[in-house]
């Protein structure tokens, strides 16, 4: 039996009851330290907001303190006892690198609930204790969680869609805007792959004969003098590759939403209207690397784009890839398929400025969930 160190775990404050503070994973133990407070000071943390519900018999209060951001450094909050020839890390692409005892899943695993990088000592220098993303789950329920996702981890690499969370955990330590839009578009795209449409597909048949017709059109255009022959040489094969590809992202987009129902079957037409507007915005800026949107001046643009490709697109992947870990709403895991504000942005093109706050939501779930977790959070 093995016992290595595992750093910027992060469970809340203070230290959980042992309820939560020790869990099997498979067969990895994780156990939160016994100088978990103690360690957790000295790790750093974003600025932060803290509310707490103010009860009476007459009303109830929420009372918001403003926490500044804090310098800190990798600190060992929990162990992970586990045996070597028992797990193995399916996450990863090289054969070789699998037989590690399962701490790369565990890891990232723990990276994508809680949104803060959790490493072993090996890979310290690799990663910053100081990038932040948002967190899947409650925070004191980051080992439950972990311990259904590691059930499901085969599920994941079955469907391709392994890559897209190991993609989505490593932009939370980008701050160059581009680079971690590509990271989320390009796992979003890894997710739209795997995602069968509900879209009827074309018989190879009925693609040939559109492929022919389209073929003679070009061949007219280029006998009436309209194209130039090396200009309809370059345009035969980029029409006919588009056949063979079927629907365009927006419509793959549209059919992901629908089957995670955050968007109805039958949507009007502005909801469509802006998932093609979350499309665009996050290939304009991939291939342009500028964030200038039509009808905005740059401030402008740079503010709805940053909101759509930093905080629209990350949260449709954490719900798509916490809907393959096993999470749903109701059960373990059900805060990550919390999907109000995805709804209410669809609707009104408005996403967390107004309506929904994270507290509310939280405080909504918890609530459902049991008194220990809620007295916690609150």
């Amino acid at each position: 039996m093995k016992k290595v160190d595992l750093f910027n775990l992060y469970m809340g404050e203070p230290r959980p009851s042992h309820r939560w503070a020790e869990r099997e994973i498979g067969s990895l133990t994780v156990r939160l330290a016994d100088d978990y407070d103690a360690k957790v000071a000295q790790l750093p943390q974003p600025k932060r907001e803290i509310s707490s519900l103010k009860v009476s018999p007459a009303r109830i209060v929420k009372e918001e303190k403003h926490l500044p951001p804090r310098e800190g450094t990798w600190q060992a909050t929990a162990t992970v006892s586990y045996q070597d020839s028992k797990e193995k890390s399916v996450l990863l692409h090289e054969e070789r690198d699998r037989d590690d005892g399962g701490l790369w899943d565990l890891c990232n695993l723990l990276t994508f609930l809680t949104g803060r990088r959790v490493v072993t000592t090996e890979y310290k220098r690799r990663y910053r204790p100081d990038a932040y993303g948002d967190y899947a789950v409650a925070n004191i329920e980051a080992l439950e969680t972990a311990s259904l996702a590691w059930q499901h981890r085969d599920c994941l690499v079955t469907k391709d869609l392994h890559t897209a969370l190991l993609l989505y955990n490593e932009a939370m330590g980008i701050k160059l805007l581009q680079a971690r839009a590509a990271l989320y578009s390009t796992a979003l795209n890894i997710i739209l792959d795997s995602h069968k449409t509900t879209h009827q597909k074309v018989s190879k048949n009925i693609r040939k004969k559109l492929k022919n017709e389209i073929s003679n059109t070009l061949n007219c255009f280029e006998q009436k003098g309209d194209l130039q022959s090396e200009q309809a040489k370059r345009y035969r094969p980029l029409l006919n590759a588009q056949i063979d590809r079927g629907p365009v992202s927006k419509d793959k987009l549209l059919s992901l939403l629908q089957s995670l129902e955050i968007i109805g079957q039958s949507p009007p037409s502005d909801q469509e209207d802006r998932v093609q507007e979350v499309d665009q915005v996050r290939n304009r800026l991939v291939h342009t690397g500028r964030p200038k949107l039509k009808g905005f001046d740059l401030e402008q643009s740079k503010i709805h784009t940053i909101k759509i490709v930093t905080e629209v697109v990350p949260e449709i992947i954490r719900i798509a890839i916490g809907f393959h870990l096993g999470f749903r709403s109701g059960g373990t895991g059900s805060y990550c398929q919390s999907d109000d504000d995805l709804i209410a942005f669809f609707r009104n093109g408005v996403f967390r400025d107004q309506g929904y706050q994270e507290f509310e939501k939280v405080a909504k779930y918890v609530l459902k969930k049991n008194r220990e977790l809620y007295q916690r959070l609150s």
